[in-house]
């Protein structure tokens, strides 16, 4: 089983926070902002939009049918969010397990940061309150997605940090990935906040797509 590890680099000097993670985990680190601040081993992302939440679904999108067996992926300061995240990437499956706030064979959110429950979840409501007013853009964004309507609560976990499965992935149709880069690329929108409560809905496949 290959590893592979996306990482979402802007401003901060992540090496040191991912210098315990094993060898044989490939590392993928896209870069955004200043391309003078881009390393020999980075990948440039032009457009300096959707926050991580957009590298994420970039790489699943552009790689979709080249995936590594496990993809993990992570903002470029991740202790603040999941403060094991690398005993939890150089772990098996029980870690994951035993580590995930929201989870099941093939996919595995982690959040050990601020949370209503102790699964390690925030609850919001559909117009986003109360950590966010994002109005009608998470009903929206989710009639896109999804047959049925929206859930007056949506239970999310913060920061997107989360592995999935090759077959996890392909399970969500690469027309559906799409749809959520193509919001994620709209400017002048909260389109990040709204898919990070919305990313366990996809990629748990909670809810059956249009």
């Amino acid at each position: 089983m290959n590893k592979e590890l996306v990482i979402a680099a802007y401003n901060r000097d992540y090496e040191k926070h991912f210098s315990g993670v094993k060898e044989d985990v490939i590392k993928t680190v896209y870069r955004k902002g200043d391309i003078s601040n881009l390393k020999p081993n980075e990948i440039f992302i032009d457009n300096n939009i959707g926050r991580d939440v957009h590298t994420f679904y970039y790489h699943i999108v552009n790689r979709y049918d080249t995936l590594s067996d496990i993809t993990f992926f992570s903002q470029d300061f991740f202790e603040d969010h999941v403060s094991n995240y690398i005993e939890i990437i150089n772990g098996d499956k029980d870690t994951w397990d035993s580590n995930g706030t929201l989870y099941d064979e093939s996919c595995w959110f982690f959040n050990t940061g601020m949370m209503d429950h102790p699964r390690g979840t925030l609850d919001c409501d559909k117009n986003g309150f109360p950590h966010h007013n994002l109005g009608n853009e998470i009903i929206e964004t989710w009639d896109t997605l999804f047959e049925s309507p929206c859930p007056e609560t949506i239970t999310f976990s913060t920061g997107g940090h989360f592995a999935i499965s090759r077959e996890g992935a392909h399970k969500v149709p690469l027309n559906t990935y799409k749809k959520v880069l193509d919001l994620l690329e709209k400017p002048y929108t909260s389109s990040p906040y709204v898919m990070e409560r919305l990313n366990v809905y996809v990629n748990l496949r909670l809810e059956k797509f249009k």
